[in-house]
């Protein structure tokens, strides 16, 4: 025979499943989903002294704004044995939005590089490094996954806690450009340039559990939080990144 117990119980502190007995075939699956959104400006002032030959270089100050949002969506389902001669239990779940939006505000110094070859293709390259203020903040939501008899089963969504957090700081950033421009009529390039930019500071999510102490006398299991069952918790932190890009232009003079 097969026999065991559960229990499930959701507050603002969180969610919380217990079971005891026999558990075979119980099934704990999570899904998870990440969208991230990347995008910029820039605009830039240089000079670009008078040159006779088939090489000019101009030095050039830069401002830019990036924008980092990332959204998370994570679906974790329990999933319960259903004892013979049941006709089993409900499916019970947590499901968690979570929101990190960043942005980017900052500028800095380059120098580009412009070289015509003989047969009138023309080399481009520039390289730049500067400072990045940066506001990065963090919003999450719980929600317990209940079936209620109301009438008819129905799956309820409880919300079981929120989460906000916030770090600002300043990161230093580099990048650069190289690139070929092909004449196709006196009037029209065809260009392609590839390109690459370091960012020392691009916040991720960090978690950290409760203290779970286990002790066992006459047969039977305790568990105990030390530091208190609603010590987890959703952090800000910080990795650094590298962006790779090729792109293509069709430009043309009228």
């Amino acid at each position: 025979s097969q026999a065991y117990a559960f229990g499930a119980a959701a507050d603002p502190s969180g969610l919380t499943i217990v079971g005891t007995g026999d558990l075979s075939g119980l099934r704990i699956t999570q899904q998870s989903l990440r969208s991230v959104v990347y995008m910029g400006a820039d605009a830039s002032v240089g000079l670009s002294p008078p040159s006779m030959d088939s090489t000019s270089y101009t030095p050039y100050l830069s401002v830019g704004y990036r924008m980092l949002n990332q959204e998370i969506s994570t679906l974790t389902s329990f999933d319960l044995p259903a004892p013979s001669g049941t006709n089993g239990f409900p499916l019970l779940g947590l499901q968690r939005y979570e929101h990190l939006d960043t942005n980017y505000l900052g500028g800095g110094v380059g120098l580009s590089v412009s070289h015509t070859l003989d047969n009138n293709i023309t080399f481009t390259g520039s390289a730049e490094a500067g400072l990045r203020g940066f506001d990065a903040k963090y919003s999450g939501r719980d929600l317990a996954l209940f079936p209620i008899n109301n009438a008819g089963l129905e799956l309820q969504r409880f919300d079981v806690g929120r989460a906000t957090a916030e770090e600002k700081g300043v990161a230093w950033y580099a990048k650069g450009e190289a690139g070929l421009n092909f004449p196709l009529a006196p009037n029209l390039l065809l260009g392609f340039t590839g390109t690459v930019e370091y960012l020392s500071k691009v916040p991720t999510l960090e978690r950290s559990a409760p203290v779970v102490q286990v002790s066992e006398s006459g047969g039977s299991f305790n568990a105990t939080y030390p530091s208190g069952a609603g010590q987890q918790s959703t952090s800000i932190s910080f990795v650094d990144s590298w962006n790779f890009g090729l792109k293509a232009t069709l430009s043309g003079a009228f």
